[in-house]
């Protein structure tokens, strides 16, 4: 969600978006995936929360790779966004990357961090198994 605006100078930041993949094989991960906030450079704005992060895959794999759904930043008194959300379903997990959905910071004044986001990591059952629920 976008930033709220308190009377102050302008708009607040927009909200990160939505990312969602489900790939039959493989997901590999060496670059990056962001979901960011947008930041404020305008006092008593609020910034941009986190957007989401929606990965399914059969074998979940990279190295050094950076998934990101954090919030924006606020300028002087406004509030920073909250951190976003991110679930990882796999059968087979490799990633040896960088996962995360930080809050984002307070320009300082009245304003208040924002909270943390959420991180899932599902383990999906692997072929020819057989999951009973009740």
């Amino acid at each position: 969600a976008g930033g709220g605006w308190s009377g102050g100078g302008g708009i607040g930041g927009n909200g990160g978006g939505l990312i969602w993949i489900t790939a039959k094989a493989s997901i590999v991960i060496d670059g990056s995936l962001s979901t960011a906030g947008g930041d404020t450079s305008t006092s008593a704005t609020g910034a941009g929360a986190g957007g989401g992060i929606y990965l399914v895959t059969h074998r979940f794999a990279g190295s050094g790779g950076v998934i990101s759904a954090a919030g924006g930043d606020a300028a002087s008194t406004g509030g920073g966004g909250g951190g976003g959300r991110i679930a990882i379903a796999r059968v087979v997990d490799k990633f040896t990357g960088t996962v995360s959905a930080a809050l984002g910071t307070t320009g300082g004044g009245f304003g208040e961090a924002g909270e943390p986001g959420t991180i899932v990591w599902i383990q999906l059952p692997g072929d020819g198994m057989v999951v009973f629920v009740k």
